[in-house]
């Protein structure tokens, strides 16, 4: 049996979900800036040639740096990454930092870091340059 993957629709869906019940920002809103850059996220992970960890890597990694939202994209992120392991039989293993997902945003981290990171083998702290 093959992998379950996330839809254009159910990333959007965690989305609205993360804004409405985790306001970080006052103005934090839903709203979908790009769906093509979505549904080059999805085509990507179904691309990767790794396992559940470097597919959730990939899906974690994508949906941050590809900003396709107006607000909540890093926390969209790591949920529907925590979502396609849970959903494919895995665990997420790392705890949500802000820090960590800054690094992803800002292309800080490798792939492989932050599967490493995903699997809970801890990952090297984020600096600005």
């Amino acid at each position: 049996m093959g992998l379950a993957y996330p839809t254009v629709e159910s990333i959007v869906l965690t989305n609205i979900l993360i804004v409405a019940n985790i306001r970080v920002m006052k103005g934090d809103r839903h709203k979908v800036l790009s769906y093509a850059k979505l549904d080059k996220v999805v085509a990507d992970v179904k691309a990767e040639r790794g396992g559940v960890y470097d597919k959730a890597a990939n899906l974690l990694v994508g949906v941050a740096q590809a900003h396709a939202f107006g607000s909540a994209n890093r926390r969209t992120a790591y949920q529907v990454a925590s979502d396609f392991l849970t959903d494919n039989g895995a665990k997420m293993r790392a705890q949500y930092q802000k820090g960590v997902m800054m690094g992803v945003r800002e292309r800080f981290y490798i792939q492989d870091e932050v599967r490493e990171w995903l699997k809970g083998n801890g990952i090297r702290e984020f600096r600005r340059w």
